[in-house]
């Protein structure tokens, strides 16, 4: 009897769940309206797919560009839309972080800059962007360190024979110049670049998972277990590059950003090793791949890898790229503005919360609502790019009136998300990615191993991160 009843209680439970999902498209004026068919506990994961991005924007043409999503546990607002993006991401009451267990699990707990739910993130932030800019980011002061890096894997491209995985290539090229900046050397330990591989498998695997508790997706469990461990020998490995700068530390010289994080006596140290982990898995892997998705477009439109060689040989010469040519250089940042947009890494950004009661497009949103900006929506928006499926950096090339080309900026272009908590590695990915893709493409030819394999219309793996499928590449010496 006690079973039976237990069973109706669940039961019950389950169908006042299914209706609360279901009833946002009837809160005409007070929330916004939510697809049908969410069902008890996993609301409307089920009909995300593989990529959820996409349908959201699917979603949006009818729902209207605001509307809300039951996923797992969690309810969600969901933003399409350039100006709709911008205006939410910049209001300062959306500046709150949701708990999700696989931020947390990826930056030691809510510590740091991007998971951060206290009002220190915003003192980490400034520290960063304040330090990362004196270290010489922004400014080409890093240009001869980030060089040394490529020219050593220029120096492992031109002894490779055969097909080459580019990808697994240049992701340890930019995890040693990231970590150069971090930490003042190489990353040259193979098991921590094994590591980082793995984690952004894990990541990509576990996907929608993220909005459920790790242990209610048995599925999935063991690979939570693996991203936990992995995440483990992450920070094992911070936690002693910290101890070797605390015991060789001159307050007179400091010489990387480890350095300059110890001086400041006002920081945590759990932070550091947050922080340190947010350089490594959110700029390395999204820097190195967005680098990956470059060659694969341009490997496949030898117009436009023809184009690009075309302005670095009339701008560059042989002589090494620096951050000084990158204004006489509008198509190579049009190539890379363009990846940027079509790719587009990490296409929901990272969600925020808002932080107070509010009233948003004429909806009343409450406190610690979370709160979901579709950046997809924004670089595939059709009345904004007309063919945002086609890779064509051209869309950012204008005339400059003296038979000369000049670069144009499209508002609606937003991949480091935009507001008080954008991206803090931007200014560092820009950099990096510049001068690896001019060095890259000025020393070689870079062409698909098998055509047949790729076409013209690429498509992403499906998951969290829209990474780039898997191909090789013949790299010949130009």
């Amino acid at each position: 009897m006690v079973s039976f009843l237990l069973a109706l209680l669940g039961l019950a439970a389950a169908l006042v769940y299914y209706f609360l999902c279901n009833g946002g498209s009837d809160s005409k004026g007070k929330y916004p309206p939510a697809p049908r068919l969410a069902l008890p506990f996993i609301g409307h994961l089920h009909l995300l797919g593989a990529k959820p991005h996409v349908t959201f924007l699917r979603w949006s043409q009818k729902h209207g560009k605001i509307f809300s999503a039951q996923l797992g546990q969690y309810k969600v607002l969901v933003i399409n839309g350039h100006k709709e993006i911008q205006l939410v991401l910049n209001d300062s009451r959306i500046t709150g972080r949701p708990q999700f267990p696989l931020l947390e699990t990826l930056t030691n707990g809510p510590n740091g800059i991007q998971n951060n739910r206290t009002e220190s993130w915003n003192d980490l932030r400034r520290f960063t962007l304040h330090n990362l800019k004196g270290l010489g980011i922004g400014r080409g002061l890093q240009s001869l360190n980030i060089q040394s890096e490529i020219a050593h894997l220029q120096g492992n491209l031109s002894k490779a024979r055969g097909p080459v995985d580019i990808k697994t290539a240049v992701l340890e090229a930019m995890g040693s110049s990231v970590w150069e900046i971090v930490a003042g050397q190489r990353l040259e330990d193979e098991f921590v670049l094994r590591t980082l591989r793995n984690i952004g498998r894990c990541v990509n695997k576990i996907g929608v998972a993220t909005y459920f508790p790790h242990w209610s997706t048995p599925l999935l469990v063991p690979v939570w277990k693996e991203l936990a461990l992995l995440s483990g020998h992450l920070a094992e490995f911070q936690h002693k590059q910290i101890e070797d700068h605390v015991k060789s530390l001159d307050p007179e010289h400091p010489r990387d950003f480890i350095d300059l994080f110890i001086m400041d006596s006002t920081l945590r140290k759990q932070d550091l090793v947050s922080v340190m982990n947010e350089f490594l898995i959110g700029g390395c892997l999204p820097t190195a791949w967005t680098l990956a998705w470059a060659i694969l477009y341009l490997s496949v439109n030898p117009d436009v890898q023809d184009g690009l060689q075309e302005e670095i040989d009339s701008v560059l010469g042989s002589t090494q790229p620096t951050m000084e040519a990158r204004p006489k250089m509008p198509l190579a940042i049009a190539v890379l503005m363009e990846t940027l947009r079509k790719s587009s890494f990490f296409p929901l950004g990272v969600f925020h919360s808002t932080t107070e009661d509010m009233t948003l497009f004429d909806f009343q949103i409450p406190k610690d609502t979370i709160i979901c900006a579709n950046l997809y929506s924004a670089h595939h928006d059709v009345e904004v790019w007309t063919d945002p499926d086609n890779f064509r950096p051209s869309r950012f090339i204008a005339p400059d009136g003296n038979g000369g080309k000049k670069l144009l900026r499209n508002e609606a272009s937003i991949p480091f998300s935009t507001g008080k908590r954008s991206c803090v590695g931007e200014l560092m990915a820009k950099e990096l990615l510049f001068l690896y893709l001019t060095s890259l493409f000025q020393k070689f030819t870079f062409r698909l191993s098998n055509e047949a394999e790729i076409t013209r219309d690429i498509e992403s793996r499906g998951g969290f991160l829209s990474l780039p499928p898997d191909f090789n590449v013949v790299v010949t010496e130009r």
